[in-house]
């Protein structure tokens, strides 16, 4: 497959790691206070996990007290 489209514009991006992936390479980061570019390969990319952190954390809200 082509990294262009029938516009002939570059592709951008790809597919999501999962949430799980994510999830578990945060804990790992928090638990061990090692920095982003220490995390072991097996959590995926450094840039995908931090960038997938602040994204979460831009569109959280508040949540209502009951």
């Amino acid at each position: 497959m082509s990294r262009y489209s029938r516009t002939g514009a570059p592709q951008r991006g790809g597919r999501w790691r999962e949430h799980r992936q994510v999830i578990d390479a945060l804990a790992f980061k928090y638990r061990t206070g090692c920095p982003w570019t220490d995390l072991p390969a097996g959590f995926g990319s450094r840039k995908g996990g931090h960038n997938r952190l602040r994204r979460w954390a831009r569109k959280k809200r508040p949540s209502r007290a009951a």
